[in-house]
């Protein structure tokens, strides 16, 4: 072999080896980003797993229709209960009154139900006290013709259908008594303290709806609203 070609050997040999180790050396940092991304990732999904959901928004306390009494009428013997009074709505504080669409007061509440026997009685002749707005006011001075009761404190969760609030009304006070409506007052047109009272008061049958207050026989507490229902809205704590 000559000379050059030793020489060609040698150099081959010697750098072979360095080669080798440059490439590994390569080759291993090469591969280290790869490892620390997938450690990332895995520290993300961790993060992920830890994370508290939104809490959910929790619906509206539910309402009942509570209404007041406003007077006691001596002479006749007669109250007269109404959807504005005191005491007043909490939330109110003396401003708006009754809410029969949606509910004023708090089902989880314990207050007195309003309820009615309905004896067919004649309209006694009380004053129309009651202004005109959409109706005449006549509509909102109604005369119930019966007796109007309380019975204990009901909280209106207790009152889950109409037939168990009127149950808790003959229990209270006996058989026939039931919960007073919104629209137990019967009118008609021209009614006062001079017309369409004892003799002259009409049927039934002849007499129209009223609504927002009526009157009836009686003398019930005042220190606190109480709950009546409504049937053509949800203001009531079943709906």
């Amino acid at each position: 072999m000559s000379q050059r070609h030793q020489t060609l050997a040698i150099t081959t040999c010697l750098l072979i080896p360095i080669a080798l180790a440059v490439f590994a050396n390569t080759s291993s940092k090469v591969r280290e980003p790869f490892v620390a991304t997938n450690e990332i990732a895995e520290e993300a999904q961790d993060e992920q797993v830890i994370v508290s959901p939104t809490p959910s928004i929790p619906k509206d306390e539910k309402k009942g229709l509570t209404w007041v009494k406003v007077s006691h009428n001596d002479q006749l013997g007669i109250d007269r209960v109404h959807c504005w009074g005191k005491p007043a709505i909490p939330e109110s504080e003396g401003g708006p009154g009754c809410n029969p669409y949606q509910g004023d007061t708090s089902c989880s509440e314990a207050l007195p139900i309003l309820c009615v026997l309905e004896e067919g009685s004649a309209r006694p002749p009380y004053l129309m006290v009651c202004s005109s707005h959409a109706m005449p006011g006549e509509y909102y001075c109604g005369w119930t013709g019966g007796r109007l009761g309380l019975t204990r404190p009901i909280r209106g969760l207790e009152m889950t259908s109409a037939a168990a609030a009127d149950d808790i009304c003959s229990q209270n006070l006996g058989s026939g008594w039931r919960m007073a409506e919104h629209h137990d007052g019967r009118y008609v047109a021209g009614m006062s303290e001079n017309a369409f009272f004892g003799d002259s008061w009409l049927g039934r049958d002849r007499l129209s709806s009223g609504g927002w207050g009526f009157h009836g026989y009686g003398n019930i507490d005042e220190s606190s609203r109480f709950w009546v229902r409504i049937n053509d809205q949800t203001g009531n704590c079943w709906d």
